[in-house]
């Protein structure tokens, strides 16, 4: 994650913490997910244009493949608001013909209706983000072709532009049952190359439209979509890391069990865990270990323990500048904490306050006291390249460990938030150099940043 989007999420968190401290569904995306049910015998893709909102207008995500098994479902789409969405199928026929199909789904959802309107895609997994206007005109360059979606799904919304933005309503779901059998033919795609079975197929060029936006990897839905004339089965060289496997069961960091069905992450009771949960290069939420590891009240451990907390106790409240140039103020401290537990869970806990303009105006005496609290698995940071910044307040910043390359977000802020470093608020360089020292000291003991446990014969349920 970007430090500017981090630390906006955090002005958005504690914004939200400031009128209630009490957790209120309401306010967490998403409010808005649309699942497609294979109810045929054969596999297909499915891909998504949706018309998203921004100032003065509006843009296209265009985005796929999200590939659905015969007599599974699979989330699509999912948004924090809800807005338009229309949704395209395709799908390689007995005769090997890949290619587009129209469907008449079966669905008990209210607000949508039959399409014509045509999309963009490619052979390879794709995210577009492209300017307003006819998104049929924006399907040029190599390798890029047009589809023709089935379904548009415009979900209602309630009240004014910033009440839905704060006051979401709650979850609306839509659900289409979609039969595509052996006996269907697809329409071959113009501008399509579908490679021989086995053939290794690489992205096609972008299209000649520059995009607004891009992502690193598919969204967590699509992250294991392949060109659709891969082999059904192929045998891995290695074994894949178990949060890989298609079903799965963890714990994220704070206790929460987990489960991984297909390429959706849901908790126990079967919601679907936020995006802003989920790793951009592994499309992983921060894991603790399933087991127990080491009493953190034993010997070394706890002796270390003792050490942080006390150099938590010895805090003295502080005012928290946005950077180390002290123009804006962003919150006052009052008091910190941390825990370490037997899974070699690390939390950093601060009480702090803020205005309601706290982004533009200094602290004032009518700021409410909120909690904020963060943790990340122990293994899973990298004390090595831990920073400090004087803001007033000093700045103790541990980043995650890197996966090819980028820092994975590995900690937990909140409920619904991962970011790619544990933060401490403390007074002096030398204080976080006694939490460093301590930690470090901690670490062997807690070899496990957390895993998945392959679940035998679990189907994905909606």
């Amino acid at each position: 994650m970007n430090p500017l989007r981090e630390f906006l999420l955090t002005i958005l968190v504690l914004f939200s913490a400031s009128e209630s401290l009490a957790y209120d569904p309401a306010m967490d995306p998403p409010v808005s997910h649309v699942i497609v049910c294979n109810d045929g015998n054969v596999k297909f893709a499915v891909a998504t244009a949706a018309k998203l909102d921004v100032p003065f207008g509006y843009t296209w995500e265009d985005k796929g493949w999200f590939w659905i098994e015969s007599g599974q479902c699979g989330l699509v789409f999912t948004q924090n608001y809800r807005p338009p969405v229309w949704i395209a199928f395709a799908f390689t026929d007995s005769k090997g013909v890949w290619g587009w199909i129209k469907v008449k789904p079966q669905s008990s959802s209210d607000h949508w209706k039959l399409s014509d309107m045509t999309m963009c895609a490619q052979d390879a997994a794709f995210k577009w983000v492209f300017s307003a206007g006819d998104l049929s005109s924006k399907c040029q360059g190599e390798g890029v072709f047009q589809i023709p979606s089935s379904i548009e799904y415009v979900p209602s919304e309630v009240g004014s532009w910033t009440q839905r933005l704060r006051r979401p309503h709650g979850l609306m779901r839509a659900e289409f049952r979609v039969k595509i059998t052996s006996d269907d033919r697809a329409t071959a795609f113009n501008n399509a190359s579908a490679p021989s079975p086995g053939t290794k197929q690489g992205p096609a060029s972008p299209p000649a439209e520059t995009p607004i936006t891009s992502s690193r990897r598919p969204s967590p839905e699509s992250a294991s979509a392949k060109p659709p004339s891969a082999p059904e089965k192929t045998e891995p060289s290695a074994p894949a890391p178990s949060w890989a496997q298609p079903n799965a069961t963890g714990y994220l960091v704070f206790g929460d069990e987990v489960r991984r069905n297909g390429n959706q992450w849901r908790y126990a009771d079967g919601t679907f865990l936020s995006e802003s949960l989920l790793d951009d290069e592994t499309g992983v939420p921060p894991l603790r270990a399933k087991q127990r590891q080491y009493s953190s009240q034993q010997g070394t451990v706890a002796a270390n323990v003792r050490e942080v907390k006390d150099v938590m106790s010895a805090f003295h409240a502080c005012t928290l500048y946005s950077d180390s140039t002290k123009s804006a103020v962003f919150s006052s401290v009052s008091s910190v904490g941390f825990d370490l537990d037997d899974y070699g869970v690390v939390v950093s806990r601060s009480v702090e306050s803020r205005a309601t303009a706290a982004a533009i105006a200094p602290m004032s005496p009518s700021s409410s006291a909120f909690n904020l609290q963060r943790g990340a698995s122990l293994a899973n940071l990298s004390l090595a390249d831990a920073r400090m910044e004087e803001q007033g307040c000093v700045v103790l910043s541990i980043p995650c460990k890197k996966s090819s390359g980028s820092v994975i977000t590995c900690a937990r802020m909140g409920k619904n938030d991962a970011v790619g470093h544990l933060e401490f608020r403390i007074n002096t360089e030398e204080q976080g150099n006694r939490i460093l020292k301590a930690l470090k000291a901690i670490a062997p003991f807690y070899p496990d940043g957390g895993s998945v446990v392959p679940t035998i014969g679990e189907a994905a349920t909606y």
